[in-house]
């Protein structure tokens, strides 16, 4: 399965917050409920020519309400400010 980006999408729900942490070539983004508690997380790493994204979880009352999105589409717009061109291929590994 494929999907366009649309950086119109790259929103975090209303009442959640973003956080990203970069250490070398893995970011890992959290998206923060209204006590602070990680509502969805993910990381993406880059190698060679990909990105992969691994490690998506959202929380169950979390669910259906954003913040997963919220972190796939977060992924791409960090790594485009990261990395100039940012990988042409993104790899999602669901475990």
């Amino acid at each position: 399965m494929t999907a366009t980006y649309r950086a119109a999408s790259d929103k975090t729900p209303p009442s959640y917050t973003t956080r990203v942490q970069i250490a070398g070539q893995v970011i890992s983004a959290a998206i923060l409920g209204q006590e602070g508690q990680v509502a969805a997380s993910g990381r993406l790493a880059v190698a060679g020519t990909f990105g992969i994204i691994d490690q998506v979880e959202t929380t169950p009352e979390h669910r259906r309400r954003g913040p997963g999105s919220a972190v796939m589409h977060t992924h791409p717009t960090i790594d485009r400010s990261v990395h100039s061109k940012g990988p042409p291929s993104i790899l999602l590994v669901v475990t």
